[in-house]
This record gives C-alpha cells, structure tokens and sequence, in this order.
C-alpha cells in the first residue's frame, strides 16, 4: 500500500511525456485509467476529452503486457574487494564471459598489478573481483 510510489511513478510518466511530446489519445486513455483510482474526477475529464461517451467507471482495467516492462538495459555496480569502482550499462541477457569482459576494462586500474582470486557474478545485479 504505497500510493506514494504509485503517484511518483505517475508524475515521472506525465514529464516525459511532456518533455518529448509524444502522448496519444490511446495513451492519454489508458493513463486515466490508471489514475482514476487516486484521483476519479481528473481521470474521468482526461476520459471525455479522449473522445469517449461511456464513463470510465464502466471500463475494464488494462490489461497488462508483461513484454512491455522488461528492460532491454541494465545497470550494473562492478566492485573491487567489496567497493564498488564503477557501474557497466549492459544489455539484460548478457553473457558472464561478455559481462566480466566488459567489467575487467571498466575497473582495470585498480585491478592493475593484481592478481584475481575470485570472480563473483550475480546476474543483472553486481560483480565482484577478488584480488591480490
């Protein structure tokens, strides 16, 4: 129950749609949609300016496309004995071997005159290099 998160998450959507002025009437739609739990009257208005006659109370709820939530970029923290160096902005199905690869690069200075002891990879979240 954290309508706080939900409003903010709102906001964040309504400014970049204001800032790269691309928001349609199917997107204007599906936002009251979406608002019309926290604020019905507003979302009923934005419901009649898109052009429908029904009222938005009688709508079903969208339905949700989970190919549309995933990240095709992830970033991820690469650490040095447990403090993070640097951060790596790489595709989400990323290879361990193409992941530490770019990892070693990003962090080679302070990997240089080391010897790696142990490599530790959590997938989509941090890498970690043990040295010596």
């Amino acid at each position: 129950m954290k309508f706080n998160t939900a409003i903010s998450q709102m906001m964040i959507f309504t400014n970049h749609c204001a800032k790269t002025k691309k928001f349609t009437k199917e997107t204007a739609s599906i936002f009251s949609q979406l608002v019309a739990p926290y604020a019905p009257h507003a979302a009923e208005e934005i419901w009649q300016l898109t052009g429908h006659e029904n009222s938005l109370s009688a709508e079903a709820w969208p339905v949700f496309n989970a190919d549309l939530a995933t990240d095709d970029l992830i970033t991820m923290a690469v650490q040095v004995m447990g403090k993070t160096r640097g951060t790596v902005e790489v595709a989400a199905d990323i290879s361990k071997e193409e992941f530490l690869k770019l990892a070693k690069e990003k962090v080679a200075k302070y990997l240089d005159g080391k010897t790696i002891v142990k490599e530790i990879y959590v997938p989509g979240k941090i890498c970690n290099f043990v040295a010596k």
